[in-house]
This record gives structure tokens, sequence and C-alpha cells, in this order.
């Protein structure tokens, strides 16, 4: 008995030592669930295998990956955001610190129309920054946190992929999350964009007013430009929360909408096309050997009792009903500050959802927290992988001065994430409200 409630705790700690090996995370779950399936049922243990790759392979809900990647791509590469952008700029107009707010608001479009915080980061960095350091010369802390924390977006707001995978890991309805996210990443937003008009206010030296100098056609021209990716937008999600198509089959309308729109703007082309199914088809076959992976994983780590023993132990401390969600948390953003987030999802999203269920605890509710928390490991030191990927495109920044940018915004994020783990209804009611949950 004490081998078998001893045996979970040994899975992670060999999979905890292949991932710090450097060993890729779809192999290290492999690796660890053959190991301790050999171990505990001998070779009958290789059929949780096979079936593992089986049920990926058939689970519809993952369809949706490769389109949202598709999508994100090709905004990317086509050259969409800087319409966006430009848009976006006429709009907010003479406001101080607009163009600040131009970044955070095109994080959330970009998130309304992808789903790769990676595509999120990398287009702000490369689009907004330069514009940004060469208005507020004097604060560049203020821009990089802002575009760091605005690329982040695309994996709250839907068509989330994190969401995609944790629903498809868990039986979560990917809709409800969905819906979730949305109104997270709206009440996200809008604090930010409270902080940044505070910010501006005090540092009025330093945050000058811009006023955009173009002609009024090429004003009118570029808003223009912005409401094909808006009907995009509502288009997909109207689709989705109404219930007139499954994630599944909005993400192929929402990818072939991007790419009929990228044609339209005559900036496409077959080097672009060609570049966006090699990046789609490595993304989701990298996404498909994870969560293989995890369900191998998954299978041999329920047969030694895992679930039951992780369960047992953190149902036993005092109010287990709040400070279970926050010990999830923690350990959510610890693994988010050293993995891909598909990762996390597809390792800790299951096992969390089990524990979350058995204190009886919304397993809906979890797994927008679960998601927050993701995007929240996405920015914390000492690996922030959002971090990492501003400092891909803007080399020449240091690390030291990138976190301690951002540090304003990952605050907002923690205090987010206690409320609404105290306050559960501020997802739920407007989620009901969305989706009549």
């Amino acid at each position: 008995m004490a081998t078998m409630n001893l045996t979970p705790f040994l899975m992670f700690i060999l999979l905890l030592a292949l991932l710090l090996a450097g060993v890729p995370v779809s192999f290290s779950l492999l690796f660890t669930a053959i190991l301790f399936g050999l171990l505990i049922l001998g070779w009958s243990s290789l059929d949780l295998v096979f079936q593992a790759f089986w049920s990926t392979m058939n689970n519809f809900t993952l369809v949706a990956v490769p389109m949202f990647v598709f999508m994100s791509t090709l905004l990317e590469k086509s050259g969409i955001v800087e319409d966006i952008y430009r848009a976006i700029r006429d709009i907010v107009g003479g406001v101080r610190g607009s163009l600040l707010i131009v970044a955070l608001l095109m994080g959330y479009i970009i998130g309304a129309m992808s789903s790769v915080a990676a595509a999120g980061v990398v287009s702000i960095a490369l689009v907004v920054y330069p514009v940004l350091r060469k208005t507020y010369p004097e604060a560049d802390d203020i821009s990089i946190g802002i575009t760091v924390f605005a690329g982040t977006l695309p994996q709250l707001i839907p068509p989330s992929l994190n969401m995609v995978i944790y629903g498809s890991m868990t039986g979560v309805p990917v809709v409800k999350l969905f819906a979730g996210g949305l109104v997270m990443g709206t009440i996200l937003t809008v604090i930010a964009t409270i902080y940044i008009l505070f910010y501006c206010i005090v540092n009025k030296d330093k945050i000058p007013k811009i006023t955009v100098e173009a002609p009024r056609r090429e004003k009118a021209l570029n808003l223009i430009g912005l409401i094909p990716p808006v009907i995009i937008v509502i288009s997909v999600l109207g689709s989705i929360f109404t219930g007139m198509a499954t994630p599944t089959e909005a993400s192929g309308m929402g990818a072939l909408a991007v790419l009929l729109y990228a044609l339209s703007t005559g900036r496409l082309n077959w080097r672009i096309i060609r570049e966006s199914l090699l990046t789609t088809i490595k993304l989701s076959a990298m996404v498909g050997w994870i969560i293989s992976g995890a369900v191998a994983f998954g299978s041999v780590f329920s047969i030694t009792g895992g679930y039951s023993t992780i369960t047992s132990v953190l149902l036993s401390i005092p109010r287990a009903e709040l400070l279970a969600p926050l010990i999830l948390v923690m350990l959510v953003v610890f693994l988010g500050m050293f993995m891909e987030t598909s990762s996390v999802a597809t390792i800790a999203g299951p096992i969390s959802d089990y524990i979350i269920r058995s204190l009886g605890l919304d397993p809906l509710w979890w797994g927008n927290i679960f998601c927050f928390a993701l995007m929240t490991g996405f920015l914390t030191p000492p690996v922030a992988m959002g971090v990492y990927l501003f400092k891909g495109v803007v080399p020449e920044v240091p690390m030291s001065k990138i976190f301690e940018s951002i540090f304003p915004f990952l605050t907002i994020e923690l205090g987010l994430t206690i409320l609404f783990i105290m306050y559960p209804d501020i997802i739920l009611i407007p989620v009901k409200l969305l989706t009549g949950y």
C-alpha cells in the first residue's frame, strides 16, 4: 500500500527530471508512462499508449487546433495586424497615452482572431513597440510592459488554444470556457486600460499627447479596413455562443474567412501560404504528440492511485475548498514558468479537474481559473515564455528591464486571480447569460 501511494510522486519526480534534462515534453510523458506501466502491469500496459494515440486522433474537438493556428499564422505573415494597428490608432486619436491603449486593444483583437500567444507577442513587438519606443522614449518601461502583456491576451480571449486543449482533456464544454475567457479577458483589459490612463496622468512629462496627422481619406480607409476583422470576430464567436456551430466548426469558418480576407487585400502569395501551412503542421503535430503523451501518462497515473492520493492530501488541509484551488493555481503558475502552456494544460489539467470535482466545486469555474493561471505563468519570472518571445524580437533590451516592466501587469493578474477564486459568480453569471449554462 505504501509503495502504491508513493508511485504517483515517483512518476512526477521522473517526469520533472526528464524535463530538466532537456527531453521534449511529449517524450518525457511517454517514457514515464511506458516505464511505470511496464513495472505495474507488464507488457499489457502498452495498450494504454496505443489507446492514447488513438483517442487523440479521434478527438473531434482537437480539429480546431490546426484551424486556429492557421488563422494566427496568416494574421502574422499577411500584414493584417498592421491594418488593425492603423485603424485603432485613428480611433483612439489624441488621448494621452493613446498608442499604449492601441497596443492593448490590438492584443485583445488579435486574441479574438487568433489563439496563439506567440503570434500576439511577436506581432505587437514588431509592429507597435518600435513606434512606442520612438514616441515615448522616457517611458520605455510601460511600453515594454504593455507590449508583452497585450501579446499574451490571445491565451485568454476566445478562441483560445489553451481552452480547446483543456476542454478536450477534461470534458468541460469548450464553448463555456470561451464565454468565461471572454468575460475574464474583458475585465482584465478594462483594468489594464485604467492602469495605463492613471500612469499617463501621473507621468504627463513622459507621455505627451499624440495627434495622428493623416488625411481624412486615409483615416476613413483605415477605419473601413477594420470592418472585415470585426466581422470575422463576430461571426466566429457569435456562431459559437448562439449554438449555430461548434468551436471546431467555427474554427474552420474563421480560418477560411481570414484566408479570403488576406487574399482580398492583395498580400497573400504562395510563400505566405506555404510558411503558414508549415507552421500549422509543426505546431499541430507538437500538440498532438504532447496530448497523446499526457493521455498515456494520465492513464498510468490513474492506475497507480495518483488521483485519489493527491486528492486525499488536498482534502485533508483546513478550508480545502478555498486553499486547494489556491495551491493548484500556484502549481499551474509554477509549471507555466518553465513549460509551454499547452504542455501544462495536458499534464495538470486532468489532475486539477479531478480534484476540483472531488471538492464539489464547479469544473467550469475552475477551467477558466486554470487558463487564467496559465497566462499568468507565461509572464512570471524567472523563465517567463512571453518575456523570451519579446527578447527574441528586441534583443537589445536587457532581460532585467523586461521583467521589471511587466511587474505591474503581473500584479493585476494575480489580484484578479484571487478575486475570481473568492467570487466565482463574477465568471459564472455572465457565462450563464452568454450560453445558458
